[in-house]
């Protein structure tokens, strides 16, 4: 597992501007406005921002940030990551995770304590994520069920879990 944990959390990258007044529409693998305004503060590139607004838009999230007024404003941030501390993101109730957390987590097996490798990737479904799970070249696809994962253990940068049966025969070598 990667002991180091993100200094920055991803949320998105501007792909545009939205109107005349500096509206920018960041893309994002999830659009979470309500998680935008409650952090209060992005960075843009290498600019700190104050958010001032964020609502959803087609695939997007549009978002209003104080320093950019104008759409030129706007169209100069293409291209660019919008990122937060991990320390503004509100805490969630128990048993809950934010997706940088996760990732980077070595995934073991609860019984046996053998490791299937490290989650790497999260997949967004609309029934559950899906937790990608690496060791060298093989990967494995596990649903992020509460009966599948057992125990997260962010102290300890471990996750437990119990495959549904058969599951692992899938990826056998």
């Amino acid at each position: 597992m990667s002991s180091d944990r993100p200094r920055r959390v991803r949320l998105g990258t501007v792909v545009g501007a939205h109107g005349i007044r500096g509206t920018l529409k960041v893309g994002t693998r999830e659009p979470q406005p309500e998680l935008l305004e409650a952090l209060g503060e992005v960075e843009i590139g290498e600019s700190r921002h104050r958010v001032l607004r964020a609502r959803e838009g087609r695939r997007s999230v549009l978002l209003d940030v104080e320093g950019i007024a104008t759409r030129e404003e706007a169209e100069a941030r293409r291209g660019q990551e919008v990122t937060a501390d991990p320390e503004r993101f509100p805490p969630l109730p128990p048993g809950e995770y934010y997706h940088f957390q996760l990732l980077g987590l070595t995934v073991e097996l609860a019984e046996s304590g053998e490791v299937l490798g490290e989650l790497t990737d999260i997949l967004v479904t609309p029934a559950h994520d899906v937790y990608v799970v690496r060791r060298g070249t093989r990967e494995i696809l596990l649903p992020a069920l509460e009966e599948v994962v057992l125990e997260v253990n962010l102290g300890a940068g471990r996750m437990r879990v119990q495959p549904p049966p058969g599951l692992l025969d899938i990826y056998a070598d």
